[in-house]
């Protein structure tokens, strides 16, 4: 059996240049002693490998992030629960979504450049779990605004942005004059 492997190495070795057996490549090195004479490069199978081991850290990092990034919401429900978010909770509790969908929404806009500044691509895959939570916040912070607030009253709500508008305009063309 070892002469079988030797003949075998002693073929390989002939051909001095590189060659692909299925999907491992493999250079044959002259002038290094007999063993070893085959010097395996990083192959597909092992880029594969070393990819597929990302994204089970990833995938797991991910189930730490996503209920850290209910915390806030979670606080709101606690102070809600123990009557601790003051004396106007409705407020609390719209600029507090607000906030956070302000900050979701750097935090995902942020990741593109960071990726390609630092060349860590694996924080590509942050991205939308970061903008759906973006949306998720937005979205309680206009349901609160809408259905809390202002009980969806659309006269009350088109009141308050028309004389908004009007303020803004006066504000506009009296800095002008």
């Amino acid at each position: 059996m070892a002469t079988a492997a030797a003949e075998g190495l002693a073929l390989l070795t002939a051909d001095d240049r590189i060659r692909k057996s299925g999907r491992v490549t493999v250079i044959l090195v002259r002038g290094l002693p007999s063993f070893p004479r085959i010097t395996a490069l990083l192959t597909p199978v092992l880029k594969e490998a070393a990819k597929t081991s990302l994204m089970k850290a990833i995938g797991w990092s991910k189930v730490v992030v996503f209920p850290v990034c209910l915390i806030p919401v979670a606080y709101l429900g606690l102070a809600a629960y123990q009557g601790t978010l003051g004396a106007n909770p409705l407020e609390v509790i719209t600029h507090t979504t607000g906030d956070w969908t302000i900050r979701f929404l750097l935090i995902t806009l942020c990741i593109t450049p960071l990726r390609q500044l630092s060349k860590q691509y694996w924080l590509v895959q942050y991205r939308r779990m970061f903008g759906l939570f973006a949306f998720f916040y937005g979205t309680l912070h206009l349901t609160t605004y809408l259905w809390f607030d202002k009980f969806f009253v659309w006269h009350d709500i088109s009141c308050r942005y028309s004389k908004a508008q009007n303020s803004s305009r006066w504000a506009f063309w009296a800095s002008y004059s």
